[in-house]
């Protein structure tokens, strides 16, 4: 202590300073904690003689703790700092009570004592000696606690990425090094498999071999980037065509040019494989598939990236190349990436992860929390490691659940933010129908406007209607259409065999005498646009009223719109009918009774999702449901079955006998009341 440079630059001293938390109790000394505490490697810091409330000591042990370690800085000094002002205490007298063990490893040129920790933000030299340092302190803990344990590693603190990578070594070395820091991102290598999935392999997709699955002419299309063993990986094309059921056209790129990552390969270790497989390829190779699809006439992308990909997703993120992203469990992104962002996205992590652990994740959330008009959402998955959403065990269950969940939050990432047919976002979920699925538009009836047994009504609730029923009874069903409107004949038939039971029955002309139209030369997002289902819901408010006020006393519903009345406490009772335009948090939210009746064969609503519909409700007591899948059915099939098929008029029929009962059941149970029914 014989220089004065050890007390030169006093920190202003800050108890309350840092990302991490302070202890009152660590090994018996108070500390200052930060990073993941499960970490099976951990860094101390020892502060110098002004403790370890220094606030650059603080910032240094948070940047540590971002590289994957445990970092715990002891108040040695225990509350008693040197201050240098103290005339009556010299460093002299302190150090009698403060024993210090000092060490030397490189000698730092034109820099001075304690250049490390009290620098001066604005200088931009001492910055970059204090960065340098930290670079080889954290280096030489990844050397020296390698032998014990994997070497946790998250993405390089991003304030220090474009030094690390200019003074130390090029980018593929620094990808390299990230990679093989965690065996996570090799583990569990799939079988692959290049003729599984439902789809196909395509040659040449803007110039890469692909698999691609879903309706080619989809309006909104999704790239998933594969984590290092490539396109062909099982559950990775089961997850592609799982996306493609909700309506979307899927590519699965082979940026790894049929040479995916063999792990026990000693021709071609990690190192060499690396070298040769660079995310920035990959995202350079991605933007002639990004184009390609546009060619299409896809007006909406999102991507979603695994591990490796991540990289190649977050780059197209940053490049306006795509309108939502997704990262899984992802490698090599940085702080400084996310800054970067120009697009809505999720990212999806595992509690067990030393390429992306929790800490870093949450990192990332908080710099996108910063950014106005960025949409974002981060989630945690507890109990999973690095790698679970596509690499899983078929046989383990709850491996396969975190999974599930895993694409849940994806594609309801994805519905609510790909508005391709040119929605706005709070019609974005509605592009499911539009965009997703021609099934929606398939077998388009002729219309009658002079069709069935009831009557056309110019005003009921200030809707054009279709009546038909008994105007004295006190229990009403809406039924409310497709689509094709209120002039389709089959639904005219089950509107008067539904009023044959004894209900006034009312069929709204939702859609104001302009029902979709398959010749119309503008796609059904342009035709969404002017119809879109929340109007509808305002409009039924006064059908309800009106019925009301003839002395119904209860409502059920069904469909988009009856949801919405179902989740606002305007109805009692709600049947969904192969609905549209449905997502998960909407069923979360019903407060009424309800019957989902669906289809085997539907892109719009695939049976997944309705189980997931019913996973929901079953928690809920208080909300009785009924869930059935009809098999070898399309969607559609209960309002635009053909008359000459035999099985497809059961199949309505079985229906329509499954609706009365559930309203029979609940009418007998609320002694009477009004029902809307609707089939999308």
């Amino acid at each position: 202590m014989a220089s004065p440079q050890c007390c030169a630059n006093p920190p202003t001293l800050n108890p309350a300073g840092g990302e991490g938390k302070v202890v009152d109790s660590f090994g018996g000394i108070k500390a200052y904690v930060s990073g993941a505490a499960e970490s099976k490697a951990a860094v101390v810091l020892v502060s110098d003689v002004f403790g370890f409330e220094a606030p650059n000591l603080r910032k240094m042990a948070d940047k540590v703790a971002s590289s994957g370690y445990f970092v715990v800085v002891p108040d040695f000094l225990h509350g008693d700092p040197f201050v240098r002002e103290n005339t009556e205490r010299p460093i002299e007298m302190w150090i009698k009570v403060h024993g210090a063990i000092g060490h030397f490893v490189k000698i730092f040129p034109g820099v001075e004592h304690g250049w490390t920790v009290r620098y001066k933000d604005d200088d931009a030299a001492a910055v970059k000696s204090a960065e340098e340092a930290l670079a080889d302190m954290i280096d030489w803990f990844n050397k020296n606690l390698n032998g014990r344990f994997p070497r946790p590693r998250a993405p390089f603190p991003s304030h220090l990425s474009s030094l690390r990578l200019e003074k130390h070594r090029d980018q593929e070395k620094f990808q390299q090094e990230q990679a093989m820091a965690s065996p996570q991102c090799c583990a569990n290598p799939p079988t692959l498999n290049p003729a599984g999935g439902e789809g196909k392999v395509v040659e040449s997709f803007g110039g890469i071999k692909a698999y691609v699955a879903g309706a080619a002419e989809s309006k909104a299309a999704v790239v998933l980037i594969s984590d290092v063993f490539g396109f062909e990986a099982p559950n990775l094309r089961k997850i592609a065509d799982k996306v493609a059921s909700s309506g979307y056209f899927v590519v699965v790129p082979d940026f790894l040019h049929g040479d995916p990552l063999v792990p026990e390969s000693t021709e071609k270790p990690f190192q060499m494989w690396i070298k040769e497989h660079g995310p920035d390829k990959a995202f350079e190779e991605a933007k002639p598939i990004i184009a390609a699809l546009k060619e299409k006439g896809v007006s909406s992308i999102g991507a979603v990236g695994y591990c490796w990909g991540a990289k190649v997703v977050v780059e197209l993120a940053k490049a306006h190349e795509i309108q939502a992203a997704v990262m899984c469990h992802p490698s090599f992104v940085t702080v400084d990436d996310m800054k970067e962002v120009k697009c809505p996205i999720a990212i999806l992590g595992a509690e067990i992860d030393r390429m992306s652990p929790p800490e870093v994740v949450k990192q990332f959330e908080q710099v996108l929390s910063s950014k106005s008009g960025i949409g974002h959402f981060v989630k945690i998955f507890p109990g999973v490691e690095h790698g679970w959403t596509v690499r899983y065990k078929n046989d383990d269950a709850a491996a396969v659940k975190s999974a599930e969940e895993a694409l849940a939050d994806m594609i309801d990432w994805f519905n609510k933010n790909l508005n391709g047919g040119g929605l706005c976002e709070a019609d974005v979920k509605d592009r499911r129908c539009s965009m997703a699925s021609s099934q929606c538009w398939e077998n388009p009836p002729a219309l009658d406007p002079a069709g069935g047994g009831g009557e056309v009504v110019l005003d009921f609730g200030g809707q054009k209607a279709y009546v038909a029923g008994s105007a004295g009874s006190k229990a009403a069903v809406v039924l409310i259409s497709d689509a094709f409107g209120f002039e389709a004949p089959n639904l005219r038939k089950i509107a008067d065999k539904v009023a044959l039971f004894g209900y006034f029955v009312v069929v709204p002309d939702f859609l104001h005498g302009d029902p979709y139209q398959p010749d119309n030369p503008n796609n059904p997002g342009i035709w969404l646009q002017s119809h879109n289902p929340k109007e509808a819901f305002e409009e039924a408010k006064p059908v309800i009223a009106a019925l009301k006020e003839k002395g119904a006393s209860f409502i059920g519903a069904a469909a988009k719109v009856v949801v919405e009345l179902a989740k606002v406490h305007e109805i009692q009772a709600a049947v969904l009918l192969h609905p549209s335009l449905l997502a998960v948090d909407d069923i979360k939210e019903v407060k009424c009774p309800i019957s989902i009746l669906g289809a085997e064969i539907d892109k719009t609503s695939p049976p997944e999702l309705l189980k997931q519909f019913e996973q929901i409700l079953s928690p809920n007591p208080e909300i009785a449901h009924f869930v059935k899948i009809f098999p070898g059915v399309e969607h559609g099939w209960a309002v635009r079955y053909n008359h000459d098929d035999a099985a497809a008029v059961k199949s309505a029929e079985e229906a329509l006998e499954d609706m009365m009962d559930w309203f029979k059941k609940y009418l007998k149970l609320l002694m009477g009341g009004y029902w809307l029914v609707s089939s999308a």
